[in-house]
């Protein structure tokens, strides 16, 4: 009997041991970082289109594949290639040359009455070059008739601008003949140039003149 409880005894206490205390789970620590994922994700920048790119004035940049539009040109009579090429000439450097070999008040008039023609002969040139253009503009306008009404206004008012233009090159020719009009300009470049080699080849001379 003793021994049977003893063995009881042993039993009992072998299953009343004490269970080892249990330890609170704890979810792992969060990170304060980015997870790889999202560190990845917000990496990707998407570039904006290089259009929509604002530059340093805080204005859209333009498109590289856009059609860039040119600045607009002066138009007018004066800009035709005739008239620019003529103006484009260093009159004062011809009277220059001109008056320091020549020296003389009929070479002066000479010269400036070869630029007076030159002109005049341009404007009777694009005179006649219009003249020929309002011919085939009354011609298609005849033979559209009444096909349709907006192109004959349109034929018309180019036959009006032609008659303009034509109208103001009559005017400068007539203006040039009295030195006066566009053509002046080329006048009074070349003569100050004419004055200046002149003075400056009688000063050359008298200074030969003093040394001798």
């Amino acid at each position: 009997m003793r021994l049977q409880r003893m063995i009881f005894w042993k039993r009992s206490g072998a299953s009343a041991e004490p269970m080892a205390p249990t330890q609170e789970r704890r979810d792992p620590p969060t990170s304060t970082g980015t997870s790889p994922e999202v560190s990845r994700e917000s990496a990707r920048v998407i570039p904006l289109p290089h259009a929509t790119r604002p530059n340093e004035s805080g204005t859209p940049a333009p498109s590289p594949e856009a059609p860039q539009l040119s600045t607009p040109k002066p138009g007018g009579l004066l800009c035709v290639h005739e008239f620019s090429e003529f103006f484009s000439q260093n009159y004062f450097g011809f009277g220059r040359y001109s008056g320091s070999r020549f020296k003389s008040e009929e070479a002066l008039t000479a010269e400036l009455a070869s630029l007076v023609a030159r002109f005049q002969n341009i404007a009777a040139t694009l005179i006649e070059r219009r003249r020929v253009r309002q011919d085939q503009l009354r011609s298609e306008g005849l033979a559209l008739g009444s096909l349709s009404p907006s192109m004959a206004q349109r034929l018309r008012l180019a036959d009006e601008q032609m008659q303009r233009e034509i109208d103001v090159l009559l005017e400068q020719i007539d203006l040039a003949e009295k030195r006066r009009g566009w053509v002046l300009d080329a006048l009074n470049r070349y003569r100050l140039g004419f004055d200046r080699g002149l003075r400056e080849a009688l000063e050359y001379e008298l200074l030969i003149g003093h040394e001798q």
